[in-house]
Formats: structure tokens, C-alpha cells, sequence
């Protein structure tokens, strides 16, 4: 039996266990918990998407680490995004 290949190897011959183990060898410090992550994300991403500012280096590993978190902040990605380019258009109906 082999073991399974990790979706993202692309044929590397990364495994799950390999990928697993390797987020759990991921430095932790600076330490960020998922309220902490939760609270600063809305403004983090709002930030990256407007003036191209970088995460915080505990928000970066946080969100390496944590699949709920990511998941968080690839659902406000989006939705931030699609908003930041409907606003043109919104604020010209409200003042025109």
C-alpha cells in the first residue's frame, strides 16, 4: 500500500503525512490564537487589497497553520474584492 499524495504535489512525491507533519513544524512564534486572527483579519485583508500592505508575521502564521482561519480569509478575500470593485459604481448612483 502507498501512501496518498498530498492534492497540492503536483507529483512531488509529497505526501499527506509529509504535508501534515510539516504544518505542525511550522514556527509558531510570534504566537496568534483564532480570536486574535479573527479580530485583526477584516482590516489585514482590506489593507492588502487597497494599499497592497502585508499581513503581520503572526497573521501570516496563523493562517499557514490553521485551515479554518484560511478558509475565513479566502471567503473575505473574496467578498472584500467584489465589493472594493462594486463601490465605483455604488457611490455613483448614491451621489449622482
Amino acid at each position: 500500500m502507498t501512501a496518498k499524495q498530498h492534492p497540492a504535489s503536483d507529483g512531488d512525491g509529497v505526501t499527506c503525512f509529509d504535508a501534515c507533519i510539516g504544518r505542525f513544524l511550522e514556527p509558531t512564534d510570534p504566537f496568534m490564537d483564532c480570536d486574535q486572527c479573527f479580530a485583526e483579519l477584516d482590516d489585514a485583508v482590506e489593507a492588502a487589497l487597497t494599499r497592497g500592505t502585508a499581513y503581520s508575521e503572526a497573521l501570516r502564521i496563523h493562517l499557514r497553520a490553521c485551515d479554518v482561519c484560511r478558509d475565513d480569509e479566502a471567503s473575505l478575500v473574496a467578498l472584500t474584492a467584489a465589493d472594493l470593485r462594486s463601490a465605483p459604481a455604488r457611490n455613483t448612483r448614491l451621489h449622482g
